[in-house]
């Protein structure tokens, strides 16, 4: 069962500098009331003329919300969400920015971008100074403290807060702390209706009974069973319940399959990337099931290291 999706897949979407406009005055504070909604992008196979020099750097926050695009799929951290109900989601969080909501918070709720654990750091664009895509001409037009248009962008709509150089190197800093961090984990998956990868055999399972199952499956390990021999009986993952749960990426520097997981791994979960690197105990089972769109989890952290 895919919850291990591509173990190591590559995120080739964002960039990490915004070259393209001047940086703007001191930010005088957020000045939201324009931008979003207003949903766009390039057309297929052409791309949008700069126009302004290529001066800059641009700093952004980003929100990212992905839906089912077979043509993206290759860039992991994905949700099968219908594209309707990605448009419906990506209008609320621009209302709820605009009314004044933290944008950080709810880009590490929902963002799909690498730098959304990390209060949406947009890193900069474009990666080809003399080629900049839509968001780049986005961010341009924006003054600092407003928001961009939403646009239709790589299988997802995307809306960004251009913000201060001085809070650009704030958030590029909490990124590269985020990206230090390592966990090993082991993990049972338990799917339910609704759950992605879809499967058949689950599709007359409620989430209720799949939570049930992991309370179940917590008491056990809590009452002093090994935790690998559970996992083998009861998970959903194949490979990782063979490994008694244990989990695996590829390391994002070698390529080497690891059993360090990071942050930014496109082949788990979010939620499950929070309790692997931040909130979980480590070396006792998570006392609650953890709930996520790709199924519920037991897990424990075995170890934790930067």
């Amino acid at each position: 069962m895919a919850w291990n999706v591509r173990a190591g897949g590559r995120w080739r979407g964002l960039g990490l500098l915004l070259f393209l406009a001047a940086c703007g005055g001191p930010d005088a504070g957020p000045d939201r009331a324009g931008g979003c909604p207003g949903v766009g992008g390039a057309l297929p196979g052409r791309r949008p003329t700069p126009p302004l020099p290529l001066v800059g750097p641009i700093h952004a926050q980003e929100i990212w919300i992905t839906y089912d695009s077979p043509a993206h799929a290759h860039l992991g951290r994905r949700l099968p969400r219908p594209r309707a109900e990605a448009l419906t989601l990506v209008h609320e969080l621009c209302r709820r920015v605009k009314a004044g909501e933290s944008l950080g918070a709810l880009a590490r709720r929902h963002s799909g971008a690498p730098g959304g654990v990390a209060q949406g750091y947009a890193g900069v664009l474009p990666r080809d100074a003399a080629r900049p895509d839509e968001r780049d001409l986005a961010l341009a037009r924006t003054p600092v403290g407003g928001l961009t248009p939403i646009l239709d962008w790589n299988g997802g709509f995307w809306f960004a807060a251009r913000v201060t150089p001085e809070r650009g190197a704030e958030l590029r800093a909490l990124f590269e702390r985020y990206r230090a961090l390592r966990a090993r984990v082991r993990a049972i998956a338990i799917g339910y209706a609704g759950s992605w990868p879809d499967r058949y055999e689950f599709r007359n399972f409620p989430q209720a009974h799949a939570e049930a199952k992991a309370r179940a499956l917590i008491a056990r390990i809590q009452a002093g069973e090994p935790f690998e021999r559970v996992a083998k009986e009861h998970s959903n993952d194949g490979p990782s319940g063979e490994r008694g749960g244990l989990l695996l990426a590829k390391d994002p520097a070698t390529g080497e399959v690891t059993e360090w997981l990071h942050w930014g791994d496109p082949d788990y979960p979010q939620p499950l990337l929070e309790a692997a690197l931040e909130t979980a105990p480590v070396g006792r089972v998570l006392p609650e099931p953890l709930v996520t769109p790709h199924g519920v989890f037991v897990v424990l952290v075995e170890a934790r290291r930067e």
